[in-house]
């Protein structure tokens, strides 16, 4: 069995009948995230930051461990899924998601960073359905997040500018005023 196939099957199973609050099963949304990988960053090493992302939720979402993954995909794949993977309790200590993940996405290593905004892009992609208050949140988060990113990261590479730009591209589409950061109650 390829590697990929294995790791697709390991997250199907892990993620089950997982739902995503704009519909459809869960597993679908690591396998766009795992296609944005492949459409946007060139790699030697394509095939390992496609099972990232195809792992880069099942500890996050799932019952899923560290270990499991490490013995089954290696030390590098389960170490960049643990760096994506966001902790709830850290998350509250910074004081909420938006700080958290800037942060977090601002000092992380490039190939998670590639990750998470694959993943980034696949959730814009993906409000329509959502409720206009969620949208209105998910996208000052987002803004805040890549402002954060533009104006902190040490390195950004060309990948990672062209996933912020197709991010900041697809927001467009949403209505939404200008916002101040402070008035973001999260």
């Amino acid at each position: 069995m390829s590697r990929l196939k294995d790791a697709f099957d390991f997250m199907k199973t892990k993620h089950g009948i997982q739902t995503r609050k704009t519909g459809g099963y869960y597993f679908e949304h690591p396998r766009r995230v795992a296609s944005y990988v492949v459409m946007y960053k060139d790699s030697y090493q394509i095939e390992d930051l496609m099972i990232i992302a195809l792992l880069h939720d099942v500890l996050e979402d799932t019952t899923a461990t560290y270990e499991q993954i490490r013995n089954k995909f290696g030390k590098m794949i389960a170490d960049t899924v643990l760096e994506v993977t966001s902790d709830g309790e850290e998350m509250a200590l910074m004081g909420g998601k938006r700080l958290y993940l800037a942060e977090k996405m601002v000092n992380m290593s490039s190939y998670a960073l590639v990750i998470k905004l694959c993943d980034r892009l696949d959730n814009v992609s993906d409000l329509d359905p959502m409720g206009a208050d969620f949208k209105k949140r998910y996208i000052k988060e987002t803004n805040y997040i890549l402002d954060e990113i533009d104006a902190h990261r040490d390195v950004i590479t060309i990948t990672h500018h062209r996933l912020i730009n197709i991010i900041r591209e697809t927001l467009t589409k949403y209505e939404v005023p200008e916002y101040n950061y402070d008035d973001i109650p999260f």
